[in-house]
């Protein structure tokens, strides 16, 4: 058939179906690397939920934060495509979950059906828009990620042994990477700013009234958190509740604290006269990693902007910036992760092919048909990113990486099958074009249809089908199969390609990397050994003239 015509053309000129198949591979990589669409960590998935961080900067009370927070929360309320709506109103010391120190306010959204609305990024773009412009907060919009929590995509760690300047470097690097494009939701990793009022007491005065510093902070404690004077614990309660004595709000103010009076023996006396009350910048939380402190720029990624295009051009401005001596950065974050994982999988698949190495030598016991089996997983990692620069679709670190090893333990069973008929052929006698014929006409059925069966098994999958027990109903790119349409997709692109070019390509390998036993090179060492070993030279037979050659009879191939 038609086949067959291919392979004895491809067997008749094989060294050049090799260096096409060679500049076919490294034509894909090239076009892969100019023209895909980038990696990423972990698959995109449609979320559930989503995060509303509203930030806010300045000594606000509670009522203020709440204001504020109620603001963004009214303008989401009813909003199409959420469900319901879950709101948290005051600061979280040190931030804490990846929330930042001046997040006064957390908004988490419910989504409907993903059925029933658009997508979650049409949404979040919708809100972003909506939520922009309200006085005094600067609102971000979140979605969780995808895999185990890793922060903002866009982490720039700054480390100093000695600190002075790093906060204006941080504030510089986050006006920096402002201006790269796909670059959003900037935090300068700095405490926000706010003023702390301390109050210095003069001991040498306070001596002259006998008071002492602790007398002093009793006293101011009326304008501040209250003095405690007891505890109360409600009937059925498992904690206690504080009683406190404050002054009334409406005097809870500055200059309520300096008309503080204490008793003296000198009788009532006001507190200004032995302290002085000074402002101080508010000092927030303090990173150190390994001795140095740390602050972290971080940003997130538009949607629709592939993240490793952007840290790449993140990477590229900060490196550009004069950031001193004795300052170091590190572009952390995902893409910290994505360099661990990918060194990971990078090992998981050396010591995969490994093991297949040992394997197939202790089967074939010999180098070139474990090298010749080998070059199908070349083909089919190849058949991967050619997949996916069709499809437009992203490599996955994760995902595809796995479909990647995955494929490497099922491509290999193509070649065995080839390569073992091939052998045993040889060893009944046949000429090796005719073995190469024979092997393709009797194993080219049996690669096919394991192939097809393999790829029929995951096909659905990397369409995005699925099926809705539960709900009776079948599924198309729902939340529960975007997990797994890149390693699906990888398996798919990767065992088709690779099937097809070991159809045409091993017959041409065989031709070049086997041994013909009547080339004069083999002959020339047989005869050699023999000669060593002390046999007979076939001039030195009876009857057999010098320069004739002994008729050999081989079995002819099936036609």
């Amino acid at each position: 058939g038609w086949y067959m015509a291919i392979v004895k053309q491809a067997v008749r000129f094989p060294i050049t179906v090799v260096l096409l198949t060679v500049a076919l591979l490294f034509g894909v990589g090239f076009a892969y690397s100019k023209y895909g669409a980038g990696v990423e960590f972990f698959p995109s998935v449609e979320p559930d939920y989503g995060l509303l961080y509203v930030h806010a900067r300045g000594n606000l009370s509670l009522a203020e934060m709440d204001t504020a927070t109620k603001i963004a929360e009214n303008r989401m309320l009813g909003w199409p495509g959420i469900k319901s709506v879950y709101t948290r109103v005051g600061k979280t010391q040190g931030g804490g979950q990846d929330v930042p120190e001046d997040v006064v306010g957390v908004i988490q959204y419910e989504f409907i059906d993903w059925r029933e609305r658009k997508s979650a990024n049409q949404i979040l773009n919708d809100l972003r828009g909506v939520m922009a412009g309200i006085p005094g907060v600067d609102v971000e919009v979140r979605v969780p990620e995808a895999g185990p929590p890793t922060g903002k995509p866009i982490q720039i760690r700054l480390s100093a042994v000695d600190p002075k300047g790093l906060d204006d470097k941080a504030r510089a690097v986050a006006a920096r990477i402002g201006k790269v494009p796909g670059v959003i939701d900037i935090s300068d990793g700095l405490p926000p700013p706010g003023v702390d009022w301390a109050l210095e007491v003069d001991r040498a005065k306070a001596a002259q009234y006998g008071i002492s510093p602790t007398a002093v902070g009793t006293v101011v404690q009326l304008v501040t958190n209250g003095l405690k004077l007891s505890e109360y614990r409600p009937a059925g309660a498992d904690d206690a509740v504080d009683i406190r004595l404050r002054l009334p709000e409406d005097r809870r103010t500055l200059s309520t604290l300096d008309e503080l009076r204490v008793q003296t023996s000198q009788g009532s006396v006001p507190i200004s006269n032995f302290v002085v009350r000074k402002p101080e910048p508010t000092v927030g939380i303090l990173n150190r990693i390994d001795g140095a402190r740390t602050v972290v720029v971080q940003a997130n990624v538009a949607a629709g902007a592939q993240v490793a295009a952007v840290q790449a051009e993140v990477n590229k401005a900060v490196s550009g910036m004069d950031l001193g001596s004795g300052i170091r950065w590190k572009l952390a974050g995902s893409n910290e992760d994505s360099a661990e994982a990918s060194a990971f999988l990078g090992k998981a698949f050396g010591a995969a092919i490994f093991l297949i190495f040992l394997v197939l030598l202790m089967q074939f016991n010999k180098f070139t048909s474990v090298l010749m089996v080998l070059s199908c997983v070349v083909m089919a990692t190849v058949g991967v990113f050619l997949g996916l620069l069709i499809t437009g679709e992203t490599f996955g670190i994760v995902m595809s990486g796995i479909g990647v090893i995955a494929l490497a333990g099922v491509v290999v069973n193509n070649n065995i099958v080839l390569i073992d008929t091939y052998d045993r052929l040889r060893e009944e006698g046949w000429d090796k074009m005719d073995a190469v014929l024979q092997t393709c006409r009797e194993r080219a059925r049996p690669v096919v249809l394991t192939a097809v069966s393999a790829i029929l098994g995951v096909l659905p999958i990397a369409f995005g089908l699925g099926l809705e027990i539960f709900h009776h109903e079948t599924t198309i790119n729902a939340p529960s199969t975007q997990w797994w349409i890149s390693l699906s997709s990888a398996i798919v692109f990767g065992l088709s390609f690779a099937t097809l070019l070991t159809l045409v390509v091993t017959p041409s390998m065989l031709m070049i990397f086997t041994r013909s036993k009547n080339s004069r090179f083999y002959a020339f060492f047989r005869r050699l050994f023999r000669r060593g070993k002390g046999t007979v030279s076939p001039t030195d037979r009876p009857g057999q003239e010098a320069g004739d050659e002994p008729e050999i009879a081989f079995p002819k191939a099936a036609e």
